[in-house]
């Protein structure tokens, strides 16, 4: 049955096998992934426009928020892919 050829995570259903096309190999396929290092890149160049006060501040903050987006999704890819 069509049941048996997919399995259930996070409440959808994923194909068994990669090999159908557009399947997603790795988290840098995944289109969410690509625009959150895309907003990596703007906060850094954001945080270069604000004071060094800012610096251990709301800069240190900011990256760190931006930079978690993608190291997240990337570690919630890896935790269903093994």
């Amino acid at each position: 049955s069509a049941a048996r050829n997919h399995r259930k995570i996070h409440g959808t259903f994923a194909r068994k096998d990669d090999s159908m096309p557009g399947a997603i190999s790795t988290y840098r396929d995944l289109d969410v992934w690509k625009k959150s290092v895309d907003l990596v890149v703007d906060v850094y160049r954001l945080c270069k426009q604000l004071p060094d006060s800012e610096r251990f501040g709301l800069i240190s903050r900011m990256q760190r928020a931006a930079t978690s987006i993608p190291v997240n999704i990337a570690e919630g890819h890896g935790r269903y892919r093994t």
